[in-house]
């Protein structure tokens, strides 16, 4: 590990980021003495099991660390005190030259150092920390960590709640009966917050009993309609951002001398980008409907049946929809964050080239650059 003081380090803790950052040092503040966070931790090792694990994009010297070129990495950063940030931090990155000596190190290399590297290389494989899509790619290899692990963050939840309540409205009118639309905003709203806290569980026993399940099983099916919430709210915030974003990529004109070969790719990159990023969430549309046809019928023919049982077997869906929703919002914040509102689009070709190739390569165009590989791909960066 490598020691750095880290001047940004309060502020990624108290981040709103859900699909960057996974925050195990604020979920072990809150959840540490927790009996459930004790049984069932994410990691094996306590130094793990409280750091911030980050998707990063890598700066130029941090490439050289990898054996392979790539423009992102998962960034594991372990607080030097905890109570403290502001003093610094220990980082390394997943699968940087030397890693598994320098994790050996840190968690041993028993029993648990290796189910911790193996923890390691699932989150090191997802497009982002997205809850849904993360509880579902662990319990794929047999990974299943305390259910705090995958809390919306608080940020997400604020912006979340108007859109909630709008769409559990119609529900909320229906349980309520004739006369009761003068509390209808209040119990919508009551509803949502307590769906969004986890606590639909306990708190929504009519609920439970009109969709006919067992307790753990309504547990469990309201986590996944929360899912299904969060990625139909997810959904309509990109498509608010799409249109712009889409202009942004297809004008934005690099800067300084370029080679004509990077023109070229530049100029072919775009309509791809563009493209993908449209074929990708229509993917996500068609989805999506599968849910909207499941809560119609639990609305319009009072079918809650049907809905209970979409609602068990729905989870296999969360890693598709996780995954394309992942690499759509990579795009949409890198893309938002390298040029804020305004402010001038100045980049050179060589950074615009490296900007689109991780696009590509997280969109799954990597294969299909023009008939570039990577190689080439550096050679025109280097030039």
């Amino acid at each position: 590990m490598q020691n750095r003081t880290l001047r940004n380090l309060s502020r990624l803790q108290n981040s709103g980021a859900t699909s960057r950052v996974l925050n195990l040092h604020r979920v072990e503040r809150r959840h540490g003495a927790s009996q459930e966070h004790r049984a069932r931790p994410l990691f094996r090792s306590p130094f793990l099991n409280t750091a911030l694990i980050v998707k990063h994009r890598l700066r130029e010297h941090e490439r050289e660390l990898f054996d392979d070129y790539r423009a992102n990495a998962t960034k594991i950063i372990l607080p030097i005190n905890r109570e403290d940030l502001r003093s610094g931090a220990q980082y390394a990155f997943v699968d940087q030259r030397g890693f598994d000596p320098i994790l050996a190190n840190l968690v041993g290399d028993g029993v648990d150092g290796l189910m911790d590297r193996k923890t390691l290389s699932i989150l090191d494989s997802l497009p982002s920390f997205d809850p849904f899509l993360l509880r579902e790619r662990l319990r794929s290899f047999d990974i299943d960590p305390a259910a705090c692990y995958f809390d919306i963050s608080e940020a997400d939840l604020r912006r979340m709640f108007a859109f909630l309540q709008g769409e559990l409205r119609q529900l909320v009118g229906l349980s309520m009966g004739p006369g009761g639309g003068a509390n209808l905003a209040t119990s919508t709203a009551s509803l949502a917050q307590k769906i969004l806290s986890n606590s639909a569980g306990e708190d929504t026993e009519p609920l439970r009993l009109t969709l006919r399940l067992e307790r753990s099983d309504y547990v469990e099916g309201v986590f996944c309609w929360k899912g299904f919430l969060y990625y139909k709210w997810k959904l309509t915030q990109l498509k608010l951002a799409g249109p712009a974003l889409a202009d942004q990529i297809k004008a934005v004109v690099p800067v300084g001398r370029a080679e004509p070969d990077a023109r070229e790719y530049i100029r072919g990159a775009r309509i791809r980008i563009v493209k993908a990023i449209v074929e990708t969430r229509a993917q996500v549309e068609e989805s999506l409907k599968v849910y909207d046809r499941a809560y119609a019928r639990l609305i319009e023919a009072r079918d809650p049946g049907s809905f209970r049982d979409f609602l068990l077997q729905a989870p296999n869906m969360f890693v598709k929809l996780g995954e394309r929703l992942g690499v759509i919002d990579h795009v949409a914040s890198f893309w938002a964050y390298r040029f804020p509102p305004g402010w001038p689009p100045a980049v050179s070709a060589a950074e615009l080239m490296d900007i689109f190739l991780d696009f590509e390569e997280s969109l799954g165009l990597a294969a299909n650059d023009g008939g570039r590989n990577w190689g080439t791909a550096e050679v025109l960066l280097a030039s």
